[in-house]
């Protein structure tokens, strides 16, 4: 299991995944380009922005408006983030909701997506060699499957350039034969615990609470890392179409 640049994961249940495992390096066969896929993603939300309408009685925010939004953003989200990094774990949630709004869901599109769109700027991220989600796939029941992978530079483990757009919807998990990709993944995590405490535990979420990663030199829930690196890629895609 991969979270930020390292691979490594452990886990309460030694019938689910050896109890520690760490590999370090670089992976074989781990180039991929996704030049034109990115072309694409750009491309997309450019004509989404253009194409769709104001809601009835609505009117349509300003370059200016979004951007000031997404400052709001960054400060919240670095906020959090500062939290979360002197292990106050209890800015999880609060992290969550952020994120989901702006990189996961929204109307046409999330407010990171959107802002890119206004200036025509890629939102470019390094990953490993990822496949596009296959629905017709069907996981085996039992098989618990994560691949979180997702950096601000090209590391050993993810080497290679990608929109943000196009990694969202690669494959995230696969646990008991539900597979979720990146985007739902977040919207999941925000839709629970950054939203509101459900009676029922969501698996996915479940999953990533049990499973305990290495991350900068302390075990931490890989549901934390998962956040961590998103909310530190965000920043810097937001950084970038700031400046």
């Amino acid at each position: 299991m991969i979270v930020g640049t390292t691979i490594v994961f452990s886990t309460e249940d030694p019938n689910i995944v050896p109890t520690q495992a760490a590999i370090t390096g670089v992976i074989p066969n781990d180039i991929e380009d996704f030049s034109l896929q990115n072309d694409r993603a750009v491309a997309k939300r450019i004509s989404t922005l253009g194409g769709t309408h104001p809601k009835p009685r609505r009117r349509r925010r300003t370059k200016d408006e979004m951007f000031s939004a997404l400052r709001d953003e960054l400060n919240q989200i670095s906020d959090l983030l500062d939290h979360i990094d002197r292990r106050e774990i209890y800015h999880l949630p609060g992290l969550a909701s952020r994120l989901r709004l702006l990189i996961a869901e929204g109307d046409p599109m999330p407010l990171l997506q959107t802002s890119a769109a206004f200036v025509n700027r890629p939102l470019t991220v390094y990953v490993p060699p990822i496949g596009k989600l296959d629905r017709r796939e069907v996981g085996d029941i039992g098989l618990l499957s994560v691949a979180l992978t997702v950096s601000t530079t090209p590391t050993g483990v993810a080497r290679n350039a990608a929109d943000l757009d196009v990694w969202l919807e690669t494959l995230a998990a696969r646990i008991d034969g539900r597979l979720s990709s990146q985007r739902e993944m977040i919207k999941q995590i925000g839709n629970t615990i950054g939203s509101h405490v459900d009676l029922d535990a969501h698996p996915t979420i479940d999953a990533l609470r049990k499973i305990k990663s290495g991350v900068e030199g302390a075990e931490l829930e890989m549901l934390v890392g998962y956040l961590a690196s998103l909310a530190r890629v965000s920043k810097k895609l937001i950084a970038d179409i700031l400046a």
